[in-house]
This record gives C-alpha cells, sequence and structure tokens, in this order.
C-alpha cells in the first residue's frame, strides 16, 4: 500500500524532538554511516570515465535479506560547485559542496535539486526501504545580515515523496527559519538564521553541541527508495558552502 499523504498544514509537521541521529533501527533497514566509503564523486559529470553522482557504500543493511546498500547523489538541475572535491565523505557525514552567489553576481540565490537514491550494493538497483529518517545538518550563513544563507526544500504535499515527519533537533526554541517554499507548491523550506564558521561544524554524530543541534533537522520516510531535495544560497556569499546529511 501507497505511504499515508503528509499532513497539512506545515506548521504541524515540525515539532520540537530529540532524536539519535548516529543510527536508525527499523523493521527492514539500519542506516549507519560509521562504516560508510567514498566510491566515486563526480556530481554533474565533470570527470569524463566515471559514473554520474556521488556514490557512498555500505551505508545500511536490510534486515530481510542481509544485504548492503549504498547511496547515490545525482543533480536533477543546474550544478555548479566551488570545490568538486569537497563533495565526498566529511568524517561519516556524505557533504555536497555548492557554489556560492559571488560578490560580484547579481543574483538572488544559487540553487540546485538533488535526488538521493538507496540501490543494492551487488546489483545496483533501487532498494525501497520501509522506512527511515535522513538528518540535514549545520545549516547556517555567512553572517548575521543573512548573506550566503543556507535553504533545503523538500516536497512534502506528494504521496510518492514518502515523507511522514520533519522535525528539530533541538527541544529548545525554534532554531532555523521553516515555511513553505514560496516559489514551489507543496514543497517545505528550512533556512539558516544563524552565521557559521568553519570550527563550528560537526564533527561527530553522537557528540553534537547544542547549537549544532539548532542549526540541523530531521525528516522521516516510508516506502520509497530515494528522497528529494533542493538546496540554495542566498546571496552575497563568497567561495562555497557544504551541505551534510547523516
Amino acid at each position: 500500500a501507497p505511504p499515508p499523504p503528509p499532513l497539512l498544514p506545515f506548521d504541524s509537521q515540525i515539532t520540537d524532538v530529540l532524536v539519535n541521529c548516529t543510527e536508525q533501527l527499523y523493521d527492514r533497514a539500519r542506516l549507519d554511516f560509521e562504516n560508510a566509503s567514498l566510491m566515486y564523486s563526480n556530481i554533474g559529470s565533470h570527470t569524463p570515465g566515471l559514473p554520474d553522482g556521488m556514490r557512498i557504500a555500505n551505508v545500511g543493511r536490510v534486515f530481510s535479506t542481509g544485504r548492503t546498500v549504498d547511496l547515490i547523489v545525482k543533480n536533477e538541475s543546474l550544478y555548479e560547485a566551488y570545490r568538486h572535491s569537497m563533495s565526498k565523505m566529511k568524517g561519516r557525514f556524505p557533504q555536497v559542496n555548492m557554489l556560492s552567489p559571488q560578490p560580484d553576481e547579481d543574483i538572488p540565490q544559487r540553487e540546485t535539486e538533488f535526488t538521493f537514491t538507496f540501490v543494492d550494493s551487488a546489483t545496483g538497483q533501487p532498494e525501497v526501504l520501509s522506512s527511515f529518517t535522513i538528518t540535514f545538518l549545520d545549516f547556517d550563513q555567512g553572517d548575521e545580515e543573512g548573506n550566503g544563507r543556507e535553504c533545503a526544500s523538500i516536497p512534502v504535499a506528494d504521496s510518492t515523496s514518502g515523507i511522514t515527519e520533519i522535525g528539530y533537533l533541538s527541544d529548545v526554541e525554534q532554531p532555523l527559519d521553516v515555511g513553505e517554499d514560496p516559489s514551489r507548491g507543496g514543497w517545505v523550506r528550512v533556512c539558516s538564521s544563524r552565521e557559521g564558521i568553519g570550527f563550528d561544524n560537526p564533527l561527530n554524530a553522537m557528540r553534537l553541541n547544542q547549537g549544532q543541534k539548532e542549526k540541523s533537522f530531521f525528516a522521516t520516510y516510508r516506502g520509497v527508495s530515494q528522497f528529494r531535495v533542493s538546496y540554495s544560497i542566498g546571496s552575497h556569499g563568497w567561495g562555497g558552502r557544504n551541505f551534510l546529511i547523516r
């Protein structure tokens, strides 16, 4: 049976809860990035001879079969990287690097939609998981004025998305700006509200401090093999910015 449609309005999906983002245990699959490794990184097909996308090996195991699953990340719209080599495993976190709008560019933001697909490690075929949770980490910006603001948009009104819940990692005040994406009907947009520096990036999913939790959120899915996310970076940034999941 198809997954139940997500609850609306959007505010009803944003809950203040704490989750353990190190490993998720479900009736069919276990996601655990501790033993994951980068197979190749070629989002946007910038390197001839390599498969398109970024593939992370051994991100989980299906209980019913014992087979492992990999995660493949591909861009579905125009993608520009600041440094292609920065799309990789950053410690135990899959990381996607994007080019920020530069100070001399007269554009409001740079945005790319991505698909994240779970596949059987041996066959490469999509693997439908009965339930899984993804944590999106380290949403911040270049300064307190909002330059280089990071956002993620996620489809929720489409019944095929499989999404059942979106929530915070922090159980205190609302740390992120959350609402309906004004340019995409039926999508929720989560944006940074605080300045970030390299020294405050998460290093260990088991030991996120309060500030790192406040810059992160999670989404739970059922009965799908992939999820979609549109990442964007606001104007007047510099260099590039990285997006982490777990």
